[in-house]
């Protein structure tokens, strides 16, 4: 039964009638669909819809697998190939069952157009006259180098238009360019040289690779593409060309259609890369850190655009690889547009953020207020994006990096012999430590402001809040993600679900199995294996305003600052004040802890266990403060930029990151050391300590990023 059923799904030798074809088709859909879709969901928390599913454009299927590791999506990948092998092999059989023609059933490949041939296959009867498909006539020994040359001389007047036509006209390397030519090439060429005479299995194969080399030679020759890229296409083409190649061959010697038929193949390729729908790239966002010993003016001139550069005569570059002709500039300051030209295309990037060392806590809470303002999260996040590329994504990409770094590293000599070199930037404002490196960068949250790695599960907690930061909208979720990047539930903790009630979210805090959130005005508390809501404790009575962070006791207390601030109708911030540091005992006893103005609209808190003290930074000021229960007024204990944000201790370190400055410095020696520059709008950092990572949520960017300390 078994060895039935594997026949007619992987072989080509039994016929298919309508009944077999459409009950196959539709369990191994369903088994594909459900084997997805649950990969999906467990790495995502995500359901897959059906719809979605069926849609053969590739940004929805992106979208749907963001989150899950690539090294997952490459088996899903793997895991598809059977299934398509049982697809067209079995449209071939049905399609000669039902009188038609076997070349028919290519059009498997094209969008839409596939669910059409299924159904019409699925609907014809058998013919009652049908055409001869049996047992595979016996190959004759010989040449055939007339059959062979004649095969690859159409596949060649294939290629060439089909590759023009994807690459210049739509200006696109797609999936059906990737799959449908290569699978085209291998098919043609075979039935062609086997049509006169059955030729073996294994001479079949190599006529079907001299083709595909010819086709790629053929490109060369015509600078249609470069050497690199089709090296690095070819060890993929080849296995597609191959099964191509199985098909033809079991045309030509199985069934009795005339070799011109194949001219539907032809047709097809053009075809698939016409009706394929356009991909449209995502924007990524790019942050470059590069510190020059220049003016501004110079390094602008000199490294954010240069002049023409001489044609390429390097050998790598007249293989093909895209080398830099020019960089030019469209625009100043933020929204300004740099092209980065290439022989083969253009890369552009929009200039998104303007960060200096010298703003201060006012415009840190400028952003917040036009973050209140904004109605759409999705929108904020698309304002800090870099725009997307131009022209033909994958030549363009192969020297970027190489780009930047010959433009930063170029040397730039304007200092006049004797006379002392300039001075170097003051963007820091303390000495660089020995920085850290970045591991990861997950997206896909909504207005991230605080991230906790509960070490017991192993996971890291995200709180985001969804839109205002003093909405109370129900609206806010926590998020679990793994260590390696994966989100394996996006809304775990969701408001307005399962009896949650949950506004804007930001510091996290655990106890045993409780995870502790502060929301607004209040502090809830969940099951952190399961999102059950378990307690919520309300400081609205005691006039709290924006309850910010989070810090426990081996007591069971929690300590949770009070920034204070609040925004109007017109989104103008306010301070009402005061600015408080809370207690909450174990008993859900509510008393102020300290208050006053010296704390400085306090933002993060954590308890430093070898001080014996909380350590407070300061939003609205420059300190980092010091403050034990039973003290009137914190201490300060270091200075820096300000516009602080989170805090955490990290194997005797005080991290502290910074609005200000865009920054996570260390601050345990009373001096600011600079560990983490570029990451903008970082909010309450997280501490992995199994991992020495730093867990930073760049709340703008609608992201997670994990840095690896040093």
């Amino acid at each position: 039964m078994l060895a039935t059923r594997l026949r007619l799904w992987f072989g080509l030798s039994d016929r298919v009638g309508r009944r077999a074809y459409f009950a196959t088709g539709l369990g191994l859909m369903a088994l594909k669909y459900l084997s997805d879709s649950a990969v999906v969901w467990a790495y995502t928390g995500r359901v897959w819809s059906p719809l979605d599913y069926a849609n053969p454009v590739w940004s929805v299927r992106e979208h749907a697998l963001q989150g899950v590791p690539s090294a997952v999506v490459l088996a899903l990948a793997v895991w598809t190939l059977p299934f398509l092998w049982v697809g067209i092999g079995m449209s071939v059989r049905r399609a000669v069952d039902a009188g038609r023609s076997a070349w028919l059933a290519l059009l498997f490949f094209v969008p839409y157009v596939n669910y059409l041939l299924m159904l019409a296959l699925s609907l014809l009867p058998t013919a009652p006259r049908h055409m001869r498909w049996g047992t595979e006539r016996a190959p004759v020994l010989g040449s055939g180098w007339r059959s062979a040359l004649f095969g690859v001389a159409v596949s060649l007047g294939l290629t060439i238009p089909t590759v023009l036509f994807s690459v210049y006209f739509k200006k696109e390397y797609s999936v059906g360019l990737f799959l449908g030519t290569p699978f085209t090439i291998g098919a043609i060429t075979a039935n062609i040289y086997n049509s006169a005479q059955p030729r073996s299995k294994g001479d079949t194969a190599v006529v079907v690779l001299f083709a595909l080399t010819l086709a790629a030679l053929s490109l060369l020759l015509f600078a249609a593409e470069g050497g690199v890229c089709l090296l690095m296409a070819l060890p993929l083409a080849a296995p597609v060309a191959l099964l191509g190649g199985v098909l033809g061959r079991a045309i030509a010697v199985r069934g009795e259609e005339p070799p011109s038929h194949s001219g539907l193949a032809a047709i097809l390729a053009l075809l698939v890369v016409a009706v394929e729908p356009r991909a449209t790239a995502p924007p990524r966002e790019v942050v470059t850190v590069v510190e020059i010993a220049a003016p501004p003016e110079v390094v602008w001139r000199s490294v954010v655009t240069f002049p023409e550069l001489p044609p390429p005569t390097e050998g790598m570059f007249r293989l093909g690889v895209a080398a830099p002709l020019r960089a030019r500039i469209a625009g100043r300051g933020v929204g300004a547009v740099r092209y980065c030209d290439f022989t083969t295309g253009s890369f552009a990037a929009r200039r998104a953020h303007v960060v200096r060392g010298a703003d201060g806590p006012a415009g840190v809470l400028d952003d917040l207020r036009r973050r209140d303002r904004a109605l759409d999260p999705r929108a904020r996040a698309a304002a800090h994006q870099n725009a997307g590329r131009e022209g033909v994504p994958m030549r363009a990409t192969i020297l970027c990096a190489a780009l930047a770094v010959w433009a930063a590293c170029k040397p730039v000599d304007k200092t006049p012999p004797g006379s002392e070199p300039p001075a170097a930037p003051t963007t820091l404002a303390g000495p660089v430590g020995v920085v850290a490196t970045k591991v990861l960068s997950v997206e896909g949250f909504l207005t991230p402001e605080s991230v906790f790695h509960d070490s017991a599960q192993d996971i890291y907690f995200v709180s985001n809040i969804n839109g205002s930061p003093t909405a109370k909208d129900n609206n806010g979720f926590i998020s679990r993600l793994r260590p390696d990047g994966a989100v394996e539930n996006l809304k775990f903790i969701e408001g307005g679900k399962n009896g949650v009630t949950l506004n804007a979210p930001k510091g996290l805090a655990l106890l045993g199995d409780t995870l502790w959130v502060a929301d607004i005005d209040a502090v809830r508390a969940f099951n952190a294996k399961t999102g059950a809501p378990l307690d919520s404790v309300s400081l609205a009575t005691l006039g709290a305003v924006f309850l910010n962070d989070i810090a426990t006791t081996a007591t069971g207390a929690l300590y949770i600052t009070d920034t204070g601030i609040r925004f109007d109708d017109v989104g103008a911030v306010l301070h009402p004040g005061p600015d408080r540091v809370f207690r909450v005992g174990p008993d859900r006893q509510v008393t102020v802890a300290v208050r006053g103005d010296t704390l400085g609209r306090p933002n993060g808190i954590a308890l430093d266990p070898v001080g014996k003290r909380f350590i407070v930074v300061e939003f609205g000021g420059k300190s980092v403060l010091a403050w034990k229960p039973g003290d009137k007024a914190p201490t300060v204990i270091a200075k820096g930029p300000g516009g602080f944000d989170g805090v955490v201790i990290a194997g005797g370190k005080i991290l502290v990151s910074s609005w200000s400055d865009s920054s996570v410095a260390s601050y345990e020696t009373g001096q600011e050391v600079k560990i983490i520059t570029a990451v903008p709008s970082p909010a309450d950092i997280g501490y992995d300590a199994k991992r020495s990572r730093l867990l930073i949520p760049v709340l703008t960017a609608n992201r997670v990023e994990v840095w690896q300390l040093p």
